[in-house]
């Protein structure tokens, strides 16, 4: 039975997170469309303190209970074979058209991840970066475009004094999040860049540093020790100031708003969120001049910084994901952004007017957004699903060569049970692809 046209938002609704906030503002943009929406929230199991429940009205408590014909998963693609080899019930039905919103930053993606990736019917894609990426790694499946809405929080205030910051310092602000790959946030080279562009002794300029779910320690992840090693690049440097705790969305855009210069020295993002935030507030960004912010970003609107690119030196670089060796990422110039961050701090005007074109830029940036042209082409997609039965058996036929393929797949991170997995795969996944007449793969 055919099912009314509306968006299953499937991930991390209400969790602290930034895909938790990517997913709240599409669904914004879905309601303000008048697109009807139900949740199935995951805990990501992060800070509760950040956690957000504005959409807890449209939750539903099982799979089952989704009533609509789209299924958009916002998920971390790391998480995302795991979940699709042991799905909540009820979840995918092959009237159902499957489609995943997310983010990746690695040029190359491991074989178990790009076949997960390659058992939805549709990538959304967030930036012309990231869709290049699944397009050359996961070829199988069809990828849309799409901008990302930014809807900032009305009780946003501009308050030093609630976090305990200077009230007459150039204030420059840098934010990332410990569990998302330090190395690719890059944190100690604003640190470095900022220190290199004002020696001590020199007071008139102070830096934020802001960590999100530094409270959670997980078995890949311990942030306080990652403090420490930022407190001690610091060198107790008084000016630097360090704010490891989870806060709502709405007070974390209220502290980018008390600062005036937001810095991004990343070696890649998706499409870096707290920048495009920081621009419609108005802010001057600091960046580097590669990867998804520059679906957003241009010289004549931010501070762009030079890079090199470099062999990629992330998480599992040196572990069994040694194919990420042939990826690369960007090793931003500290010196051009000490360069920036001098002339930012000693000309207001400056600021002044850069934020201005920043601010504008981004709000256009955001009508474009709001357009939401993607839904009319997964509606589309949708369709064609139910009138192309060549589709659903050229994507059956695609994951059975899967299962025959002779590699190691390793979905769950388990060894020696490939035959297991395969079994599992079958019975799990396989049967919402299968259409009359076309054989069960051996």
């Amino acid at each position: 039975m055919a099912r009314p046209f509306g968006i299953n938002v499937i991930g991390y609704v209400s969790s602290n997170v930034s895909l938790g906030i990517t997913a709240r503002q599409f669904i914004r943009l879905f309601l303000l469309k008048g697109i009807p929406v139900a949740v199935y929230d995951i805990d990501y199991h992060r800070s509760e303190n950040g956690q957000d429940f504005e959409f807890q009205s449209s939750v539903v408590p099982t799979g089952a209970e989704l009533p609509y014909s789209i299924n958009l998963l916002f998920l971390a693609v790391g998480q995302l074979p795991r979940f699709l080899l042991n799905p909540p019930p009820g979840i995918f039905e092959p009237t159902r058209l499957n489609a995943g919103l997310m983010w990746y930053e690695v040029t190359s993606i491991p074989d178990h991840q790009a076949e997960a990736l390659g058992m939805l019917d549709v990538l959304v894609c967030g930036s012309s970066f990231v869709r290049q990426i699944f397009d050359t790694n996961v070829p199988s499946t069809l990828t849309l475009g799409c901008k990302h809405p930014v809807y900032l929080p009305p009780e946003v205030i501009p308050n030093r004094e609630l976090f305990g910051l200077p009230l007459d310092r150039v204030l420059f602000m840098s934010s990332f999040d410990p569990h998302s790959d330090p190395a690719r946030k890059n944190p100690f080279a604003a640190i470095d860049a900022f220190l290199s562009a004002f020696p001590q002794g020199d007071e008139g300029a102070h830096l934020v540093v802001k960590l999100n779910n530094a409270e959670v320690k997980t078995k890949s992840c311990d942030p306080q020790v990652l403090v420490q090693q930022l407190r001690e690049r610091c060198g107790n440097d008084q000016r630097i100031h360090m704010l490891p705790q989870s806060l709502p969305y709405h007070e974390v855009v209220s502290l980018y708003a008390s600062c005036d210069v937001f810095v991004s020295l990343h070696r890649s993002e998706g499409l870096g969120l707290g920048p495009l935030e920081c621009m419609l507030l108005g802010k001057p960004v600091v960046a580097t001049a590669w990867s998804g912010n520059m679906s957003y970003m241009k010289h004549s609107n931010s501070c762009l910084v030079g890079y090199d690119l470099v062999p990629y030196s992330g998480m599992g670089a040196d572990g069994p994901f040694k194919w990420r060796k042939k990826a690369k990422w960007a090793e931003p110039r500290i010196d051009e952004a000490a360069d920036w961050m001098r002339l930012l701090a000693g000309d207001a005007d400056l600021r002044k007017t850069i934020g201005a074109k920043a601010a504008t830029d981004a709000a256009a940036y955001h009508a474009e957004a709001e357009s939401a042209a993607f839904l009319a082409e997964l509606e589309s997609i949708q369709r064609e699903k139910e009138l192309l039965p060549s589709r659903a058996t050229d994507k059956e036929m695609q994951v059975a060569r899967l299962l025959k393929a002779q590699r190691r797949i390793d979905f769950a991170g388990w060894h020696g049970l490939r035959r297991r997995i395969q079994n599992e795969l079958d019975r799990r996944l396989l049967w919402r692809f299968r259409t009359s007449g076309v054989p069960k793969p051996s």
